[in-house]
């Protein structure tokens, strides 16, 4: 049972809408499912059923009382919506559906179909990139864990001996590979090489642009099993590259990230895809720390939410994936909320109450899901504790705040490899509350004393 409701809640937004959709894809194979959501209030807009159960019904796909009930059903809208959540329980795909529009009159429905069809099944080619997705998607999660669990070691050990091996199978030129053993080494290492791009992220390493990183993955791309995906992750791993070596070329860079999202038209919502959303909210974050626009707070907001919406979609398949990325952002958001830069550092804001209570909401969804809470990494603990001793500085506990900042700082140093942003940010904030302390002190000293 598919269900498209749309509700605002929380991280996500979600429509309601009673006449949309409740379809039983009983038959229906995952592209025309896809093509019926996608053009159903089409269909309701221009179609009139009553105009197709004969073709239908010649056709046997319709039964006599199929027929009559859908003919005497009123008023049309109800009858259009009778045949729509008809036919998937019926009919393997749209290919007769999309014939009985052209016969009947509809040919301008028929086309859309057709549009939508080569749309949707490139979308669903980029989603499966390969018969090992599934694998791919896992390999890579566990190189990015490496990274932010500080194991940057093991990390760099991992890249080399995939590009070994690459480089060996190259040398011999494939010999003795089939064509499938060379496309899931080339999809492997192009993982390790997007795993790459993001620990120099991570580290801030102002030089990456200038590496040979993003030309290694263009030429590698056409080895691989879907070349939209490295092509469009190398953009946004490029604009950010350039974005960390000089801000001031905000534009240029940006305009790689949007470049990147001109392939979601080929690549379906994804990890991949999140990712890109990813990278542009750490881009906005910074030029909202420094600018402090209200419209620019909103965009990060929905970025978040669209981001959040998009690593969703690997539930199914790469259930702790989307977790995983769930809880990653989910604390982004709270930092977001609370009035603390992208490495910590406490922005120059008035924070009210309600995004207070929205940054507790979002650390205690974390702290109460026992899972989520035993595969957090060194420097997404950092961010928990940095959120958790802001909510006690902004309710006006100092030392309480000073306390946890104190762990996060501690968590941080004790993380190997970890990026000393995050150290330096904790070790300033230590200083600006202990600051704030011995005013509080002295004020009081001479309010009571002299």
């Amino acid at each position: 049972m598919v269900y498209i409701i749309r509700c605002r809640l929380a991280l996500f937004e979600y429509t309601l809408d009673f006449d949309f959709l409740i379809y039983n894809f009983c038959n229906m194979n995952l592209e025309d499912e896809d093509i019926m959501i996608e053009l159903h209030q089409e269909f309701m807009d221009y179609l009139d059923a009553k105009f197709l159960v004969d073709f239908l019904y010649n056709h046997k796909v319709l039964a006599v009382e199929d027929c009559n009930r859908i003919k005497n059903t009123e008023p049309v809208s109800e009858r259009t919506r009778e045949l729509l959540f008809l036919l998937p329980k019926i009919i393997p795909s749209l290919d007769l559906f999309f014939h009985a529009l052209n016969e009947c009159g509809y040919d301008f429905l028929a086309n859309k179909i057709k549009d939508s069809n080569m749309y949707i099944n490139r979308q669903h080619k980029c989603r499966l990139f390969g018969t090992n997705r599934y694998h791919l998607v896992n390999y890579r999660h566990e190189l990015k864990r490496l990274t932010h669990s500080g194991k940057h070691d093991q990390l760099r050990e991992e890249i080399n001996k995939i590009r070994t091996m690459w480089e060996m199978a190259v040398q011999v030129k494939f010999k003795g590979m089939t064509e499938n053993d060379q496309r899931g080494l080339a999809d492997r290492y192009f993982y390790a090489l997007d795993a790459d791009c993001e620990f120099r992220r991570v580290i801030f390493d102002t030089t990456c642009v200038e590496s040979d990183l993003f030309q290694r993955i263009r030429d590698l791309s056409k080895y691989t099993s879907e070349v939209n995906i490295p092509n469009m992750l190398c953009s946004a791993r490029y604009g950010s590259a350039i974005f960390m070596a000089n801000k001031k070329d905000f534009e240029k860079a940006h305009s790689y990230i949007k470049e990147a999202k001109q392939l979601f038209y080929l690549v379906k919502a994804c990890r991949e895809t999140g990712v890109v959303l990813y990278i542009e909210y750490n881009m906005f974050n910074i030029i909202y720390s420094e600018t402090m626009l209200y419209n620019q707070r909103e965009h990060l907001l929905e970025l978040g939410r669209q981001a959040i919406d998009h690593f969703q979609k690997e539930k199914k398949t790469n259930p702790e994936v989307a977790e995983d990325f769930f809880r990653m952002f989910s604390l982004k958001l709270a930092h977001l909320h609370l009035g603390i830069g992208l490495f910590g550092n406490y922005l120059k804001t008035d924070v009210p109450n309600k995004d207070i209570n929205e940054g507790k909401r979002l650390l205690k969804i974390i702290k109460d899901n026992k899972q989520m809470w035993e595969r957090m990494e060194v420097r997404w603990e950092w961010f928990y504790y940095t959120a958790l001793g802001r909510v006690s500085y902004l309710e006006n506990c100092p030392n309480e705040a000073l306390e946890k900042t104190k762990h996060a700082l501690s968590v941080a140093e004790n993380g190997k490899g970890n990026n000393q942003n995050e150290i330096k940010s904790s070790k300033e904030t230590i200083k600006y509350i202990e600051d704030q302390l011995y005013l509080q002190q002295r004020r009081w000293y001479f309010c009571n004393i002299i």
